[in-house]
């Protein structure tokens, strides 16, 4: 076991370190921006360098400076090819006037610093900085990705969005209340930018919450937007499976002194669905042309249940009953 702090990197430190003979991989957190005014999106990059002669699996995280975990890193993405490197980028809003240290760890054991391992650490430091202004700022916003999930007959998934508004200004700011106005939804499969309304028609109202509504100078606050996809058809869904979202959504701060800030917020992030509910729902679909009656809610029973992850364990308690129901299609 060998325990390695390679080293914290940023754009702006350019720190060098040196790495023990025997380590097997190294790694490197870098930010960029690494100084924000008011806050904002920063990307991440996650930097990892295989010196074996054989592929590592790695795994491990990206914490905040309270200890939350901002990034996974496993699977896939912990897998790196023999004497190759990979770069991991993923985006995170940073808010709060102050210092944010964030951390990465890696091993090659089971992604949890307890020394079982080659454990590595990295870090780096975003500064955001106060900022002057006379009015309140959007710095930042992002949004969930969209997991589907089967309901029978349909799917669903809920959808999470925030934005972080800033007070640049020497007064508290107090919030009244916000209003949501009309939400846009763009797919984008092969860099070509879509519209299907069979996603928009299908969107709930937004509830929007306000973490702080009184909002000090160099302060800010997060705004919650939730809301869900419902009653996307498999078809539809099948279609965009694995392509990435983006989302507009118009957005009116009502405050106490009397004026009406107006912002958009924009998000995306990809679209997934569960996988063993989708191969029950076919099953489903492909009785549910020809049974009736008794033999629907028997249908609908083995796909409730197959939601939970155990379709291959439903087929085979009831394959009597499939047996029957095919014998019967033939009649």
């Amino acid at each position: 076991m060998v325990s390695v702090p390679w080293g914290t990197a940023s754009y702006r430190e350019g720190t060098v370190s040196v790495m023990p003979a025997d380590a097997q991989f190294a790694v490197s957190l870098e930010a960029f921006p690494v100084e924000l005014d008011g806050g904002g999106m920063v990307w991440f990059t996650v930097h990892v360098r295989n010196f074996e002669n054989t592929a590592l699996s790695l795994s491990g995280f990206v914490e905040d400076e309270d200890g939350a975990v901002i990034k996974r890193i496993d699977g896939f993405e912990g897998r790196i090819p023999a004497n190759g490197e990979k770069n991991i980028t993923f985006s995170y809003t940073v808010y709060g006037v102050g210092n944010h240290t964030f951390k990465l760890f890696l091993d090659n054991y089971d992604g949890k610093p307890n020394g079982k391992g080659e454990d590595h650490w990295a870090e780096v430091t975003v500064e955001v900085r106060a900022m002057n202004g006379t009015e309140l700022k959007q710095v930042g916003s992002e949004c969930s990705d969209l997991y589907f999930t089967w309901e029978l007959i349909d799917y669903h998934a809920a959808l999470t969005c925030r934005a972080v508004l800033y007070n640049p200004t020497d007064k508290t700011l107090v919030i009244a209340n916000t209003s949501a106005g009309k939400p846009k939804i763009g797919i984008i499969p092969d860099g070509v930018v879509m519209t299907p309304s069979s996603f928009e028609k299908h969107l709930s109202k937004f509830s929007v919450t306000v973490s702080n509504a009184k909002i000090p100078p160099q302060g800010d606050t997060v705004i919650t937007f939730k809301s869900e996809i419902s009653g996307v058809p498999l078809l539809v869904l099948e279609y965009y499976w694995g392509t990435y979202y983006t989302i507009t959504i118009p957005y009116d701060v009502h405050l106490n002194n009397g004026s009406t800030p107006n912002f958009t917020l924009t998000g995306s992030g990809q679209i997934t669905q569960n996988n063993y509910e989708v191969a029950a729902d076919i099953g489903v679909n492909i009785f549910l042309f020809k049974g009736v009656g008794n033999d629907i809610k028997a249908v609908i029973i083995l796909g409730k249940s197959a939601e939970l992850g155990s379709v291959a364990r439903d087929f085979m308690t009831i394959g009597k009953e499939i047996v029957g129901w095919i014998l019967w299609w033939k009649s």
